[in-house]
């Protein structure tokens, strides 16, 4: 199907749109090594600053709380004259938001360079025809949950008209099981419940009194996930600690996530935690380090295991919100644009 793309006015068609990697992160020795808080460390020298999402995670909301502590732990970025030369290579979403956000602090001098005939990076808000009307299918960039709100808040100039929808609520979530031809769906809830019950021991479907056990065991285990993380991070919230764990506690850079999450009898969250975490694309949960699982599951995601409420998507795409911005703040965007070499 020929699809559209509507960016700043222009509607043209869309092109192949996930050409890298949908999430980088460091491998268990870099995490170990301290080199996401070694990055935050050398921001600002050599009037140099890092903004590329996997510094900490990967999604919108990060980029966001990142450049928050970036501004925090190094306020001097912020003293130069406003009229300084700035040039932010790449406008994906934390170029932008980092443009936005030194353009709204009364710098004058700004432009942006990208490789690509677009920008917005990651978020592709594409219109596809529907039964008679235009539907917004999202590659990349898609949805929100209430740890959005506070963001969404900030940058409510540019989200006039663009409201919140639901999405995904109760059983409209599910997970394939079984191998063909014997496959079926199940409800997140359901497959939650049956993880856990496995994780006790029980068949499945297991009885009434095998489920009340297993929800305690549930309980049982968000709450240690709480007070680990608090532990760990020294925050419930947050998108990264601003300050590297000392040493490796609890093996959350040497260890897997399934692995930390067995070791600290967390084991029966694996099922709903598949949902706030492995099929959203960030890696597998016996393979992703435990630090980026502690990262993205915040306690709110874990106290419900993993069924966050309140999932929502932009009614008019992600994309839409980046449009506004860009004309808002009548940002220099030079695309096509190729960096050959730097002087500082």
């Amino acid at each position: 199907m020929q699809v559209e793309e509507n960016q700043n006015g222009e509607i043209h068609p869309a092109v192949n749109p996930l050409q890298t990697p949908y999430f980088n992160q460091f491998f268990s020795g870099a995490l170990e090594a301290g080199a996401p808080w070694r990055w935050l460390d050398m921001q600002g020298a050599n009037d140099t600053v890092y903004v590329h999402a996997s510094t900490c995670f990967e999604s919108v909301l990060h980029c966001w709380s990142y450049l928050n502590i970036l501004l925090d732990a190094k306020p001097a970025l912020l003293s130069a004259a406003k009229d300084s030369a700035i040039v932010v290579i790449g406008a994906g979403v934390s170029g932008l938001l980092f443009a936005q956000r030194f353009i709204d602090s009364g710098f004058t001098n700004i432009t942006l360079l990208e490789k690509t005939n677009r920008f917005a990076g990651k978020t592709h808000s594409l219109q596809v025809p529907d039964q008679g009307v235009t539907s917004i299918a999202e590659l990349g960039t898609c949805y929100l949950s209430p740890a959005y709100d506070e963001m969404v808040q900030a940058l409510s100039e540019f989200t006039v008209g663009n409201k919140r929808v639901a999405v995904a609520h109760g059983t409209e979530r599910g997970i394939v099981v079984g191998t063909p031809p014997n496959e079926t769906v199940m409800a997140f809830g359901d497959y939650g419940l049956m993880v856990a019950c496995q994780y006790l021991g029980f068949g499945w479907p297991c009885s009434k009194v095998e489920q009340d056990l297993a929800y305690a065991e549930l309980l049982a285990a968000a709450a240690i996930y709480v007070r680990l993380r608090w532990e760990i991070f020294g925050t419930v919230d947050g998108v990264m600690p601003v300050s590297k764990p000392v040493g490796d506690p609890h093996g959350i850079f040497s260890k897997s996530f399934a692995q930390y999450l067995d070791d600290n009898k967390m084991g029966a969250l694996k099922g709903y935690l598949m949902y706030a975490y492995q099929v959203q694309g960030y890696g597998d949960l016996d393979k992703i380090p435990a630090y980026y699982g502690l990262v993205w599951v915040m306690p709110d995601m874990a106290q419900p295991f993993g069924e966050s409420s309140g999932v929502t998507a932009w009614q008019k795409g992600w994309e839409d919100v980046w449009d506004q911005m860009v004309k808002k703040r009548n940002m220099n965007i030079k695309l096509n644009t190729s960096v050959v070499s730097i002087r500082r």
